[in-house]
């Protein structure tokens, strides 16, 4: 069997801690369950990477001599932090789930949708073990990625804590349909699943392949 576009779902997933201020002043997190929405591919072309690269490694020789003395030096860690790009296309279509997915990707934090609050998922992730930290402005609406090809073997990935910048995303006008085009910036993991993550359905959307 060749996996094919058809055979996929994306779902995007709120955060799900939230801040809660003691009546001392301490903050805490609590957990809340993730809220998601869901999609079946329609066009193909959906683009992300698979993992995170790795700081470039640099030579140092001897005075510019190759010998038994030269090493590799890491390089500075902001080039494995750099954000990843991903993106794809939908077809727009008349009821509220597309109303819904655009405000979704271009709210701020938090966002009710649905009378559901959507959380950001910034700082939920680690890279290296390490917690991502949290952007300036907190306003600033992060969504988590999952997409899961279904087949004997399925084949998924999860990218976390991706921002999507309001003047990237594009709608198109074509003869036969209107789309959207979606670019998204990915700030945290990028890891492999087999299942998605269990959650509350926002718009009570499609299961998805089976």
């Amino acid at each position: 069997m060749i996996f094919q576009h058809r055979d996929g779902e994306l779902r995007i997933y709120s955060g799900t801690t939230v801040s809660v201020w003691g009546v001392t002043g301490a903050v805490t997190s609590k957990a809340t369950a993730a809220m998601y929405m869901s999609m079946l591919f329609v066009n193909a072309g959906f683009s992300a990477p698979i993992a995170r690269s790795k700081p470039i490694e640099t030579l140092v020789m001897n005075r510019g001599i190759y010998d038994s003395n030269a090493e590799y030096r890491n390089g500075m860690d902001s080039e494995k932090m750099e954000p990843l790009p991903i993106s794809w296309a939908i077809k727009a279509i008349d009821d509220t789930t597309t109303q819904q997915f655009i405000r979704m990707i271009t709210g701020s934090s938090p966002l009710t949708l649905n009378s559901k609050v959507i959380r950001s998922t910034k700082g939920e992730s680690k890279v290296d073990g390490v917690s991502t930290p949290q952007f300036s402005d907190t306003s600033k609406l992060t969504l988590d990625v999952q997409v899961l090809w279904d087949g004997t073997s399925d084949l998924g990935f999860k990218w976390r804590e991706v921002y999507f910048p309001g003047a990237q995303q594009t709608i198109s006008e074509g003869e036969d349909e209107v789309t959207l085009n979606i670019n998204g910036m990915v700030y945290g993991d990028v890891t492999r699943i087999t299942a998605f993550l269990a959650g509350t359905t926002i718009l009570g959307n499609s299961a998805g392949p089976s």
